[in-house]
């Protein structure tokens, strides 16, 4: 079972270049890789062993990652890490 986590980042899927960067500072926090890969079912995976998936909604400007083995035990710990990614990317004001 996974879980995930969004947040809200208006106007980045518009900015390539600066989602692509904004994507890798996740990947770098979370499983401390730098690289991304494309996705299947999400449009990135951010570690070889397919543990951790990102996406972004088609319609909205509402990111999600998840953790394939997240389950209830674990909603706690991806909260907190909602709000260190929110928190380090500087856009507490989008997800208040």
């Amino acid at each position: 079972m996974s879980y995930q986590i969004s947040f809200r980042y208006p106007g980045l899927s518009k900015k390539p270049e600066q989602e692509a960067e904004v994507v890798n500072r996740v990947a770098r926090l979370i499983c401390n890789n730098p690289h991304v890969f494309p996705g299947s079912g999400y449009l990135w995976e951010l570690d070889d062993s397919n543990d951790w998936k990102m996406d972004r909604g088609r319609e909205t400007d509402e990111y999600i990652v998840a953790y394939r083995y997240g389950g209830g035990g674990n909603v706690s710990h991806m909260d907190k890490l909602r709000d260190t990614i929110v928190w380090r990317l500087g856009i507490e004001h989008y997800n208040e």
